[in-house]
C-alpha cells in the first residue's frame, strides 16, 4: 500500500470529522492489521477511519458514529413498523454489538461496502434476531400454558401428565377402531399416505369440496370420541381438553400415522 496514502487519508478524514482524534500512524497500523486494500481505502477512507477511531475508543467517533449511522436506523427498519420504543431498543442492541467489547463488530468493518449500508445490514439482522427471540419466548410461555392446563387436569385426579398422556393415546385408540371402514380410509390417505385434498378426490372419485368437508368431519368426530372417552377417567372442561391436543399434537400425528396404518 503506498505510504502517503493512509496519511493522506487520514488527514482528510480527521478534517471532515472535527474531533477526532486517531493519527495517521494509528490509522495505518489498524488498515495493516485488518488487511485493507489500497482500492477498499480508496473508496471508503472516510469510512474505514471513523471505523478505526470508532474501534479505538475515540470519544468524538463514537459521537459521530452514533448520531450519523444509529441515528438512522428507524429508516432502516421502516418495513417492520416497530413503534420507538422497539427501534430504540435496536438501537441500543446495535450500540453493545457494534461499539462495546468483547463484540465490538465495529472492528471487522473492512470497507467492502458504505458504512451506512452495513450498518444497515447490522440492524435488519438485530430486528429479526429480536423478532425470533421474542417469537421462541411466546411459544416457550405457551407450552407452559399448556403444561399448567393439562396439570391442573390430572392433579385432582392424582395422575401424572404422563398418565394423562397414558389416558389420551387409549381414547385415541379406540375412537379410531369406532369408525366406520370409509372414515378410516379417509383418514389413512391423509395422515398415512400424506395426500392433498386433490389426490385424495382422485382417489376417491370425489369433488375436493366433499373431501375436505368429510375430512374436516371425521376429525371432529375422532376428538368427540377422545373427549367423550376421557370424559370416564377425567372429565376435561373443553378449554382443559383443547390445552391437552394442543400439547400433544405433535404426538397426535404420529400416533394418527401409526394407528391407521395398522388398522
Amino acid at each position: 500500500m503506498d505510504d502517503d496514502l493512509p496519511g493522506a487519508v487520514a488527514r482528510a478524514a480527521a478534517a471532515a470529522l472535527p474531533g477526532v482524534k486517531l493519527t495517521a500512524a494509528a490509522f495505518t497500523r489498524w488498515l495493516e492489521a485488518h488487511g485493507i486494500s489500497r482500492h477498499d481505502l480508496a473508496g471508503r477512507g472516510q469510512d474505514l477511519y471513523l471505523a478505526a477511531a470508532c474501534a479505538a475508543g475515540d470519544a468524538a467517533a463514537l459521537q459521530h458514529f452514533d448520531r450519523t449511522f444509529l441515528g438512522e436506523v428507524s429508516r432502516h427498519l421502516a418495513r417492520f413498523r416497530f413503534d420507538a420504543a422497539r427501534v430504540a431498543e435496536v438501537q441500543q442492541l446495535l450500540r453493545i454489538r457494534l461499539l462495546c467489547e468483547p463484540q465490538l463488530r465495529i472492528d471487522t468493518f473492512a470497507g467492502k461496502a458504505p458504512l451506512d449500508a452495513w450498518v444497515r445490514v447490522a440492524a435488519v439482522r438485530t430486528a429479526l434476531n429480536l423478532i425470533e427471540a421474542e417469537r421462541q419466548q411466546v411459544a416457550a410461555l405457551d407450552r407452559h400454558a399448556l403444561e399448567d392446563a393439562v396439570a391442573a387436569l390430572a392433579s385432582p385426579h392424582g395422575l401424572g401428565a404422563g398418565e394423562v398422556r397414558v389416558h389420551f393415546q387409549t381414547a385415541l385408540e379406540e375412537a379410531l377402531s369406532g369408525l366406520a371402514i370409509d372414515d378410516k380410509t379417509l383418514l389413512r390417505l391423509h395422515f398415512v399416505d400424506q395426500l392433498n385434498i386433490d389426490a385424495m378426490g382422485r382417489v376417491l372419485k370425489i369433488h375436493r369440496a366433499t373431501v375436505a368437508r368429510r375430512l374436516v368431519a371425521v376429525r371432529a368426530r375422532v376428538l368427540d370420541g377422545v373427549r367423550a372417552r376421557l370424559a370416564l377417567a377425567l372429565d376435561p372442561s373443553t378449554a382443559e381438553f383443547r390445552s391437552l391436543v394442543r400439547l400433544v399434537q405433535d404426538e397426535l400425528q404420529v400416533s394418527m400415522e401409526r394407528l391407521l396404518a395398522v388398522g
